[in-house]
C-alpha cells in the first residue's frame, strides 16, 4: 500500500522517470509505471514481454526472468541476451 500510495507520490513529484514496483509472487500485483509529462503513467510489456525502459534508453527489461517457471538464468546468460558483451 505504501508504495502505491505516498512512496509514489513522491517519485513522481520528484521527476522519477520510471517506477517498476513488482510482486515477489507473481505479475498479477506486479505494475510498470512510465513518466509522461508531469505524472507516471501505467505501461505494459510490448508483445515479446519487455518493458522498454526510458530511464535507461536501451535497457529492455524481459519480465520472464522475474517469475521463472524453472530456475533462474546465469547472469552471464542474461548480460548475453541484453547484448553486454
Amino acid at each position: 500500500p505504501h508504495d502505491r500510495g505516498a512512496k509514489f507520490r513522491v517519485y513522481e513529484r520528484a521527476g522519477v522517470r520510471e517506477l517498476w514496483l513488482i510482486d515477489p509472487y507473481g505479475p498479477a500485483g506486479t505494475e510498470f509505471y512510465q513518466r509522461q509529462g508531469d505524472f507516471f503513467k501505467p505501461v505494459m510489456p510490448d508483445q515479446n514481454g519487455l518493458i522498454h525502459s526510458v530511464a535507461l534508453p536501451g535497457f529492455k527489461l524481459d519480465t520472464t526472468w522475474l517469475w521463472p517457471e524453472q530456475k533462474f538464468i546465469l547472469i552471464r546468460q542474461a548480460l548475453q541476451q541484453m547484448g553486454v558483451d
